[in-house]
């Protein structure tokens, strides 16, 4: 299936494209183009290759192409193996993307250099298993950090090409490549994590936003991502963030384990992280590794018969910062 649309002028939810195309048949098209699709011979063959080998695979990618000379763009939704689409003859920088994450938002869209995503903003309390409705952790520490907190993205494939001349025969190749990283986040040395109810943690220093055309900004804002944990052994736990990346305009990368305890205690434990992600020789796939906790040894509580969670709940959070050895 693809579909030929004119700029659009607002934030684009790429997660939304497959239902939206279910509504619609074409969205601004041109008379007798039937959406953009052509035969090969009488328009411009689209492929990708698809060497770097997604898991999951997409199951088709948007396509954006935006005349060098300014102007709007026009946009094809194809599937994976690409089709011919109905593109006027010109100069032509391309952008591709796919279109079934539910959580990444392309914004910025006016322009081949400053088409970019990111995600939506998101509470600390959002990489809990479980709901809760109690005494928050400390939120953005904006007095301390200045940073936002944000849905971690969903892997996510972009591939650009520039300074393209494409007239009618003509063909293009994109090769999509992964833009998030997969960051495994382990906690060892815990004494006594049978005191603890519930757990999750955050990341700090990440960046907010892909830029298409030129990846992670120097200067991007940076944000906090919430993710989840579990036990891992008993004294240890893991858990697994996607990100953009780290921002560079950044010093520091706080990890912070929020933890429950049986008792109503709650204990933020903060590491800075930074050399490990910076030092990591793959910065797509790396691993982060802190520990050093001990807890009180604590009986659980079970909850009352039909109900579910903690009820015991004290106040304020007491926040622990750990310095890891060198």
């Amino acid at each position: 299936m693809g579909h030929l649309f004119r700029h659009i002028p607002h934030i684009v939810l790429a997660g939304c494209i497959p239902a939206c195309l279910t509504m619609y048949s074409c969205v601004y098209q041109y008379p007798d183009e039937s959406c953009g699709l052509v035969p090969e011979a009488d328009g411009v063959k689209v492929n990708f290759d698809w060497v770097n080998n997604p898991m999951p695979e997409p199951p088709g990618m948007s396509v954006y192409f935006y005349p060098t000379d300014g102007g709007d763009f026009y946009s094809y939704n194809l599937d994976r193996s690409g089709l011919a689409v109905n593109l006027p003859d010109g100069w032509y920088d391309a952008v591709s993307f796919n279109y079934d994450s539910e959580n990444v938002i392309v914004i910025s869209d006016a322009s081949y250099s400053t088409i970019a995503f990111t995600t939506r903003p998101a509470k600390i309390t959002d990489g809990l298993r479980q709901d809760y409705s109690g005494v928050r952790p400390p939120e953005s520490r904006e007095e301390v950090e200045g940073q936002t907190v944000m849905n971690q993205p969903q892997y996510s494939w972009c591939a650009t090409a520039t300074d393209r001349h494409l007239t009618r025969g003509d063909s293009i190749t994109l090769t999509p490549h992964n833009i998030v990283s997969r960051y495994r986040i382990v906690v060892n040395d815990i004494t006594n994590l049978h005191s603890v109810s519930r757990m999750s943690l955050s990341l700090s220093g990440l960046a907010g936003q892909y830029h298409a055309s030129s990846g992670i900004a120097p200067d991007e804002v940076p944000v906090i991502l919430p993710g989840s944990v579990s036990p891992e052994s008993e004294n240890s736990i893991s858990g697994v963030m996607l990100t953009f990346g780290r921002a560079p305009s950044v010093a520091n990368n706080t990890l912070r384990l929020y933890l429950w305890l049986t008792d109503g205690e709650k204990k933020v434990y903060e590491w800075d992280v930074a050399e490990q992600i910076v030092s990591a020789p793959n910065q797509r796939q790396l691993t982060i590794t802190v520990g050093g906790i001990t807890l009180p040894d604590l009986t659980p509580v079970q909850p009352p018969e039909g109900e579910e969670g903690m009820k015991v709940d004290v106040d304020n959070w007491e926040v622990i910062d750990i310095e890891l050895s060198t």
